[in-house]
């Protein structure tokens, strides 16, 4: 089965993480490919843990194929938006 793996760590300890002033914590989420995102913040270490696993979940689907569900798109919403008219 396909997985997701998670880091949360101190940005100061994170070089891959992306530089940002203040930063206190870093987290990346990989994908079995090597696909991964990265988020440096400022945030406490649970507001990173959170987000971390919120885009691990969401990485997750997309790695299952169900890229619909990933950010949850409303089709019939996307149709008007689009200007589509059935």
């Amino acid at each position: 089965m396909k997985t997701v793996t998670v880091e949360v760590v101190p940005h100061a300890e994170a070089p891959w993480a992306p530089q940002l002033k203040d930063a206190r914590w870093a987290w990346r989420v990989t994908a079995p490919s090597g696909t991964d995102v990265a988020c440096a913040t400022r945030g406490t270490e649970a507001q990173a843990r959170r987000a971390a696993q919120r885009m691990a979940a969401r990485l997750g689907l997309i790695v299952r194929g169900q890229h619909v569900n990933a950010f949850k798109i409303n089709p019939s919403k996307a149709v008007r938006d689009a200007g589509i008219k059935s």
